[in-house]
């Protein structure tokens, strides 16, 4: 039995039974109860989302802390990407801190209401799993677009190079290391623009949730370190990053040093050289991952540790071989190259500046205006695939599981839904109902309903001779 939890005005709860409805009285049932109680959005009271409310559809993505199944929301009526971390794993590798650490920041920027990031519904959790749903995006990623073109003539690459710099800002001035970029964390929507997602490894440095970096205190102050921290300060305020108790961006402060970090996390291939060494670093690994895409997009292979076959290896190269161009250089322009080379340079402070990085001659003639509206038409449309139309439950034992089996300090803790996400799916639908959508839609059912009707009454219901002879070759056709 499926209930929802919603909030009337005097803040008393409301239990709506739904088992006993179909499926469009469950949604206009649904549709009117959120109409009456949208009057007035602070009392509207989000359900807590469970695995008895899902079915599963299929598996997405299989990653380093867990998968990525897409479920259907039975009571939504929505499909929804399901992040599913399980508690077995090594503390190494999974642990409550880094995954409240997630859904803090993933929640966060979901309450910004930003369209470059991927937005999160719920989180949840019980005795065995981390839960993280997230909105379904059914165009796929960039990895996938990566394998299916092999290579990416400049002008589409220059477009998704150009909405992740402005996703990249927009994550920095919030004071937020992704840390993880690659193809596979940056998805395509239905209408070819970009989003970020996967925050697993993020930091947010004005987290007060977050533990301080006891290493990163303790380091010897030299004259690299001072160096790397005056050129992280200036960084900040360039990108609109107000630091307290700074005086002047060419003057050096100790508040500098808080928003670099010395952590070893993110994809070995994509890793800059600092972080390989294990020095301290700060929001320019973002870019770096960013060069280490475009020269994956515009040549079909990797610029460091092509070849690698352990981490080791990929370090190595990373930290020792420098980007050639060899056998692409017909292919590839000047400016181009310029530009990955000012990106993929070893020494952080003789990199592209990420204030520089608009002004380079690689974006010529690119409105960014339009870039941070979406409204830059894009190269490439993806193929939205169908959903499959049959379910089932996500875990075959989970449906029988009692209340018990949930931990109540883990979920009082964990346990976080969206206010947006209901609120956003029925705005979605009354704006499809009120284009005629739906009437189009069913119009045209019907008229394939008739269509058919009358093509099995010709075939397959007359007695001639003719008809009988097209009957066979109909059935044998089938049968084939």
């Amino acid at each position: 039995m499926n209930y929802c939890y919603y909030a009337t005005d005097n803040h008393q709860h409301i239990r709506m039974d739904y088992s006993d409805l179909s499926g469009s009285d469950v949604e206009t049932a649904s549709s009117s109860t959120m109409s009456s109680s949208s009057e007035s959005s602070s009392n509207i009271v989000p359900r807590r989302m469970d695995l008895v409310d899902l079915d599963m559809v299929k598996l997405i993505n299989t990653g380093g802390s867990g998968k990525v199944y897409l479920v259907r929301d039975n009571i939504d009526r929505q499909h929804l990407a399901l992040k599913v971390i399980p508690k077995s794993r090594n503390v190494f590798h999974c642990n409550r801190t880094k995954v409240t650490t997630e859904k803090n920041i993933h929640s966060f920027l979901t309450m910004e209401s930003d369209d470059f990031f991927l937005p999160l519904v719920a989180t949840w959790s019980d005795r065995e799993n981390y839960y993280l749903a997230s909105e379904y995006i059914p165009g796929g990623d960039l990895a996938l677009r990566i394998m299916q073109q092999r290579t990416f003539d400049e002008v589409e690459a220059r477009f998704y190079i150009a909405e992740l710099i402005v996703a990249l800002e927009r994550l920095h001035t919030r004071k937020i290391i992704h840390r993880d970029i690659k193809p596979s964390n940056i998805l395509i929507r239905p209408d070819g623009h970009i989003v970020l997602a996967d925050f697993g490894v993020s930091k947010r440095f004005s987290d007060p949730s977050e533990d301080s970096d006891e290493s990163f205190y303790t380091d010897s102050d030299d004259s690299s370190n001072s160096s790397r921290c005056s050129s992280a300060l200036e960084a900040c305020h360039r990108l609109g990053i107000n630091i307290s108790g700074a005086p002047s961006v060419d003057g050096s402060s100790s508040d500098a040093s808080a928003y670099m970090t010395s952590d070893d996390c993110g994809t070995p291939y994509f890793m800059s050289p600092e972080q390989h060494r294990g020095d301290r670093y700060s929001f320019e690994v973002d870019y770096w991952a960013m060069g280490v895409i475009l020269y994956r997009m515009v040549t079909g292979k990797m610029p460091f540790g092509d070849s690698a076959m352990n981490k080791g290896q990929i370090a190595r190269s990373v930290l020792e071989d420098d980007v050639s161009f060899i056998g692409h250089s017909s292919t590839i322009s000047m400016v181009t190259q310029d530009f990955i080379l000012g990106l993929l340079a070893k020494d952080p402070c003789h990199r592209l500046h990420p204030s520089e990085i608009r002004k380079d001659p690689f974006f010529y003639g690119i409105d960014w205006s339009l870039v941070e509206n979406r409204d830059l038409a894009a190269p490439w449309r993806p193929y939205v695939a169908p959903i499959p139309k049959q379910s089932r439950a996500i875990f075959a034992g989970y449906r029988e599981l009692s209340a018990a089996c949930y931990m109540e300090d883990s979920v009082d803790s964990f346990t976080w839904y969206s206010p947006y996400a209901r609120l956003r799916h029925l705005r979605s639908l009354d704006s499809s109902s009120c284009s005629g959508s739906k009437s189009s839609s069913r119009s045209t059912a019907s008229t394939f309903d008739t269509r058919w009707k009358s093509w099995f009454r010709t075939v397959f219901c007359t007695s001639d001779a003719k008809s009988s002879m097209r009957r066979r070759r109909r059935k044998g056709w089938v049968a084939a």
